[in-house]
């Protein structure tokens, strides 16, 4: 196997390109090294300047965009601070109201504490009255 393989890659180092190939691949790569070095200069720098055009926009577009960000944050964040506060507010008043019908629940339950007491007393006095007659 091994004999096989080395005789393969003998038989391999002795091939050879055909002249008219190896002419014609010389004649395009000497004409497209000598079209490209008059205009390498010009070519080269229109595409470093495309390239630093695209750059500065992109990061133009980069930093509008977060700066965009940035305040939709801090509008959303002051809006966020502002209903806290319209809930606290409201959490305040709400608590003041409560208060406020306990109080009446007390002065309503006292007046009938009151007349339901002064109805047992007046009983208990027409009791002992009526006991003792």
């Amino acid at each position: 196997m091994e004999d096989h393989l080395m005789h393969t890659l003998e038989k391999a180092r002795t091939i050879t390109p055909d002249a008219e190939f190896v002419a014609r691949s010389r004649r395009m790569l000497f004409a497209a090294s000598a079209m490209n070095e008059g205009k390498s200069f010009r070519r080269g720098f229109w595409e470093d300047i495309k390239f630093g055009v695209a750059l500065l926009l992109a990061s133009a577009f980069m930093f509008f965009f977060a700066l965009l960000y940035s305040q939709v944050s801090i509008v959303g964040h002051a809006r966020t601070i502002a209903a806290q506060e319209e809930v606290n507010t409201e959490a305040q008043a709400l608590q003041f109201n409560i208060e406020l019908g306990e109080a009446s629940y007390f002065v309503d339950s006292a007046e009938k504490v009151a007349a339901v007491l002064n109805d047992i007393s007046t009983d208990k006095t027409k009791a002992i009255i009526g006991e003792h007659n």
